[in-house]
């Protein structure tokens, strides 16, 4: 049922009782006015819609870390690389030293299991320093060389890997067994691999899930890699007021309410 504002249904009745035809354009007046303000509130509430599309279309389309590192997944020895990266990456340590350190790996052509296995373990040593990666130098020297050779004699390449495994769990265990890939380096590496290897389909993390929860995506899945970046560089640090996504997220309306 269709409510009549008072004053329009004061010009209605004093319109029937044979007022003058002043009373009619009162009322003409009244409608459009009326008819402006609902346009108007359709108008804002078309644009926010379209400013939470928006929102949510660059979330989904942030770029991967494999990305910002230049790498190509679809590649094979972009693969490989990437794991050597995610190893990097799973220490308690910045991603700006991560980040840092892969690159003089990958400038230095220590970006293949043959080239990490052939060099010598102190010129490994020496290029994780010269990255900041001082604090896992050795260790991770001593897990980079292993685990190459590890895929060179046992599956003859990192892709043989993904083949032999049967399922998604069957692939993470044998991940797991390579020196010193431990399930959070499985989780970053697999994650940016859906869509590539049928089988690299990783349970997501919980901050993944909190965060598609709180942003009203469904499948926390398919943008894993992006909920994870917008969380490691904006949630964690308080960066709120900076995210990208800050009109879309609930949980900051609920800390604000």
């Amino acid at each position: 049922m269709t409510m009549v504002p008072p004053q329009l249904a004061a010009v209605g009745r004093r319109h029937y009782c044979g007022t003058t035809s002043i009373n009619l354009r009162v009322r003409d007046r009244l409608l459009a006015e009326m008819q402006s303000r609902r346009c108007e509130d359709n108008r804002q509430v078309s644009c926010r819609s379209d400013a939470l599309r928006v929102d949510l279309d660059f979330v989904v389309k942030l770029p991967t870390y494999s990305q910002e590192l230049g790498l190509d997944l679809r590649r094979p020895e972009d693969r490989f690389r990437w794991l050597v990266a995610s190893v990097l990456f799973a220490k308690r340590i910045s991603a700006g030293i991560a980040e840092t350190t892969f690159k003089l790996l990958m400038k230095n052509r220590l970006d293949t299991p043959e080239r990490i296995r052939g060099e010598y373990w102190e010129r490994l040593v020496e290029v994780l320093d010269l990255g900041g990666y001082v604090r896992y130098d050795f260790s991770t020297a001593t897990n980079l060389q292993t685990l190459s050779s590890q895929v060179l004699d046992t599956y003859g390449t990192l892709d043989n890997i993904h083949e032999e495994a049967t399922d998604s769990r069957d692939l993470e265990k044998r991940l797991d067994e390579l020196r010193g890939v431990g399930p959070t380096a499985i989780s970053i590496f697999l994650r940016e691999l859906r869509g590539i290897w049928q089988k690299a389909d990783p349970e997501p993390s919980p901050v993944a899930k909190r965060l598609a929860a709180s942003l009203g995506l469904s499948d926390a899945r398919k943008y894993e890699a992006q909920l994870v970046r917008l969380y490691i560089e904006y949630c964690k640090k308080g960066r709120c007021d900076d995210c990208p996504a800050k009109d879309l997220c609930r949980s900051r309306k609920r800390v604000r309410t």
